[in-house]
């Protein structure tokens, strides 16, 4: 199994056991788990509807904004990734560390939706990044 394939199954892994580790709201489950399926399947226009039918039944729930800002970087749609990215961060940052991984892995993302955009990124503020999801 090439690094890529291993990165983009451990992360899903994550993300499926950060959800039941942290009680991930039960109105919101069934449609993060499936988008969490849609994602995997590389569906990501379906994962993101699924990850925002999840958000309006659970609208602070920290993985379903991870979820969802992932399928957006995806997607391409930089400049809304961003802003899903900095909404997890700022979601999160009660619980550093919990989700010292995934704020990692969301600083590095951001950062490459603003290279995308051509936005600078002073080097003061860039991430040390993470090992990235195959890319």
């Amino acid at each position: 199994m090439n690094s890529r394939v291993r990165n983009y199954w451990l992360t899903l892994l994550v993300l499926v056991l950060a959800c039941l580790a942290s009680g991930c709201p039960s109105k919101g489950r069934a449609s993060y788990q499936d988008g969490l399926r849609a994602y995997d399947a590389q569906d990501y226009n379906k994962a993101l509807e699924l990850f925002d039918k999840a958000l309006e039944a659970e609208p602070e729930s920290v993985m379903i904004s991870y979820g969802r800002a992932l399928s957006l970087y995806q997607l391409q749609r930089y400049e809304e990734a961003i802003e899903a990215f900095e909404t997890f961060l700022q979601k999160s940052e009660s619980e550093r560390g919990s989700y010292q991984d995934e704020r990692k892995d969301a600083a590095f993302y951001r950062d490459k939706c603003k290279e995308a955009l051509g936005i600078e990124i002073p080097q003061n503020e860039r991430a040390i990044p993470p090992p990235p999801m195959g890319e």
